[in-house]
This record gives C-alpha cells, sequence and structure tokens, in this order.
C-alpha cells in the first residue's frame, strides 16, 4: 500500500509528502536517510522521524506526528517514536552537560 492510500485508510491529508531527506541528525544513530519502516501504517522511516526530531525540536509523540504523520494510524509505533525521542534527549542532556573552558 502506497502513503496516500495509507492516508487515505486513515482519513489523513493524502496529499501530505515526506520531507527532511538527507538530513543527518546530529550525533544520531539513526540518520535522515535511514530507510527502515518505523510506522507501517503510513510508511514513514526512521529517518524521517529522527530529522523531524533533529530539525523541528520535536519532543513529544504528538509533535513527531504533526511533523510526518508516524504515529497516526495504529499507533503500534509509537513506543519506537518514544525510544527516539528518549535517545535525542539523552544526546541533548550530554551535550548540555559539557562545561566549555572558561576564557580569560
Amino acid at each position: 500500500m502506497d502513503r496516500s492510500a495509507s492516508c487515505e485508510l486513515f482519513g489523513l491529508t493524502a496529499g501530505w509528502q515526506r520531507s527532511n531527506r538527507g538530513v543527518v541528525a546530529d550525533g544520531g544513530s539513526v540518520h535522515a536517510d535511514d530507510d527502515r519502516i518505523l510506522c507501517h501504517c503510513l510508511r514513514v522511516t526512521y529517518g524521517e522521524v529522527s530529522a523531524a526530531i533533529a530539525a523541528h525540536g520535536c519532543r513529544t509523540v504528538r509533535g513527531v506526528m504533526k511533523k510526518t504523520m508516524a504515529g497516526g494510524g495504529c499507533t503500534a509505533c509509537h513506543r519506537r517514536i518514544r525510544q527516539l525521542l528518549a535517545e535525542a534527549e539523552r544526546r541533548q542532556a550530554a551535550e548540555r552537560s559539557v562545561v566549555e573552558p572558561a576564557t580569560s
């Protein structure tokens, strides 16, 4: 089933198109060119979700859903989306904890 058929099935905007191709998530193990399917209902990839988290600062499943449509079908992928969100939060926390040397 292609994406537009999936969108119709779940009553979502049929004109929705993939975005963020080629954007690499900062420091993550999942990159925007990762074509493994995360959301099978709407055929959204791990890469698309990872890119949305990095580029748009998504912090919730709902935020990811608004940017990518992932999770808008049966909701079975919500756990995987939460895992990507947690990984992004851990990376951001690690970056914030790095103290830069003082300049004089």
